[in-house]
């Protein structure tokens, strides 16, 4: 089955997006990461952060509880249900 990809969220900085891309694939949500930062100006540009379609609401909400202080991304227990 082919995935239908969504961008759900840009920023310019890409490690945080990677470790947002980790935290959703340890939750079974497919997810990558897009570098769109200019290859002559690093600094010029943003990366994108992509699941699968069908999914992207639970990892809206997934993103939206670390950034509530609700889930540690160095929690060892990221993939538990609540």
């Amino acid at each position: 089955m082919e995935i239908t990809w969504k961008c759900i969220l840009t920023n310019n900085e890409l490690t945080q997006l990677y470790v947002l891309q980790d935290l959703l694939e340890q939750n079974e949500i497919a997810a990558i990461v897009m570098n769109k930062n200019d290859s002559s100006y690093p600094s010029i540009g943003e990366g994108e952060l992509y699941v699968d379609a069908s999914k992207a609401e639970a990892a809206l909400l997934l993103i939206e509880k670390v950034n509530a202080g609700e889930i540690s991304l160095d929690d060892e227990a990221l993939n538990e249900e609540e």
